[in-house]
């Protein structure tokens, strides 16, 4: 899975499964995990898969911090996605996620 999410050479076919794989949570086992695996997708242009495994990591029994949001909102970011930005803030407000800095600037602009 690693080297599929940094590889640039992936096959369609290939990213598909390790999205699914991703998503079902069979391969992540922490939340460190999951900051490294938004981080690769947030690195490779990968904001809608990086926002879809924010989500998931709730439904598999992992809750996001102001870490896991700040990597999903700079991917954000980088294609100009501010609604986005600004839903996902209001998303940690709700769930009493305290916003670190970089949270709180990207959704001010």
């Amino acid at each position: 899975v690693w080297n599929a999410l940094q590889s640039k050479d992936v096959s369609k076919e290939e990213r598909k499964e390790v999205m699914l794989s991703l998503r079902r949570g069979d391969v992540l086992s922490s939340k460190e995990e999951y900051a490294d695996a938004l981080s690769l997708l947030a690195e490779t242009k990968g904001w809608r898969d990086a926002e879809v495994i924010l989500q998931c990591m709730w439904f598999n029994g992992f809750f996001p911090d102001h870490r896991h949001y700040a990597l999903v909102m700079q991917a954000l970011q980088r294609t100009q996605r501010w609604e986005k930005i600004v839903k996902l803030f209001e998303e940690m407000v709700e769930h009493d996620i305290f916003p670190s800095v970089d949270c709180s600037n990207l959704a001010i602009q």
